[in-house]
């Protein structure tokens, strides 16, 4: 999971980079949250929102074959039977049933 939040927060950095080379928003520190690009400007908004979704982009690109290689892996997994019934419990004397006076 760490290795794909640091995909998602390099190529979400470059992305911004990229489309605004001048702007001073980084996504690490809590400086990218909804209530800040909320009061961006339109066209600086809709870039910040290309960015985030090029950088998700990325992490979906490289969970696919994470999840196949566990989908394969998983084949290899050897099979145990389970119990066909439940362990008799260890012997010990009956308790007596108490009895109750009316």
């Amino acid at each position: 999971m760490a290795l794909f939040g640091a995909v998602f927060a390099r190529r979400l950095v470059e992305s911004m980079a990229t489309l605004m080379p001048g702007m001073h928003l980084s996504a690490g520190g809590g400086q990218l949250n909804p209530v800040t690009v909320n009061h961006l400007p339109a066209p600086v908004r809709h870039d910040v929102f290309f960015a985030i979704s090029h950088a998700i982009q990325g992490v979906f690109w490289m969970a696919v074959p994470a999840a196949l290689a566990v989908f394969v892996l998983a084949w290899f997994i050897k099979e145990v039977p389970l119990r066909s019934s439940a362990a008799p419990p260890p012997s010990e004397a009956p308790a007596s049933e108490p009895e109750f006076a009316a």
